[in-house]
């Protein structure tokens, strides 16, 4: 695992499987997590996740980098079990660093690192002038690295931060050829939904998930809020 720079690590094994294909997959059963003994900030969370983009949402310390830290193994849940069956790659939101990947990366001349560097616009001798690089440029060279490692699963922390408009079609074109289990954690809608097909939602210690991207999970959680809370009027009126 490599500081501020991409991280790939784990060896795949069989879930859900088809014959002589195993296929990536994440579970979480009942995970329960607090960083102080006081209050849980994950409660009971069940899901299962199989191939194709998710967006995860949820307000600001709603335990969403948390998630993210146990799928990828660098925390243990206090109770239930997470299980990440593939190769994870993880890319955080700092650029400052240049991993060791990324050199690594931009010397590769076999076609699956020439294909991936050509699709994010990326020149090798680039790397080499890591400090001048626009936060959006080193952003592309991290997710290219990450990419270039052949993850199963694959874990983004607000990858559009410094993106202007050309590099989040870039980078969004690039993340739909992505064929394993991939999560995003972003605030921007625009990018949830042209990447994502299922929604996770934290909200209060618990996550829910909709089968649907941002835009349309939203629309469908806020009718179904209005729904109980229609409902719960109605039975108060009754009562009285």
């Amino acid at each position: 695992n490599g500081g501020n720079g991409c991280a790939t690590h784990g060896e795949l094994k069989s879930s859900f499987t088809i014959p002589g294909v195993a296929v990536p997959s994440i579970h979480f059963q009942s995970v329960s997590f607090s960083y102080t003994s006081a209050v849980d900030l994950l409660t009971g969370i069940t899901f299962d996740l199989g191939p194709g983009w998710s967006g995860l949402v949820g307000a600001n310390g709603s335990g969403k980098s948390t998630i993210l830290s146990l799928i990828e193994g660098r925390l243990d849940p206090q109770s239930g079990s997470v299980s990440a069956d593939g190769i994870v790659g993880v890319c955080p939101q700092a650029v400052e660093e240049r991993d060791p990947r990324i050199v690594g990366f931009a010397a590769e001349w076999d076609g699956n690192a020439y294909n991936i560097r050509r699709r994010l616009d990326l020149e090798p001798e680039d790397v080499t002038r890591w400090a001048t690089l626009s936060p959006g440029e080193r952003k592309r060279w991290q997710i290219g690295a990450v990419l270039a490692g052949r993850p199963d699963i694959l874990l983004l922390d607000e990858p559009t931060n410094h993106l202007d408009s050309d590099g989040h079609d870039i980078l969004a074109s690039e993340l739909r050829r992505f064929r394993g289990v991939g999560i995003v954690v972003s605030h921007d809608r625009t990018f949830l939904d042209h990447i994502t097909t299922k929604t996770l939602r934290l909200s209060n210690g618990t996550l829910s998930v909709w089968r649907s991207p941002y835009s349309q999970a939203k629309h469908d959680w806020e009718a179904e809020l209005a729904n109980e809370t229609a409902e719960y009027e109605r039975t108060k009126r009754e009562r009285k």
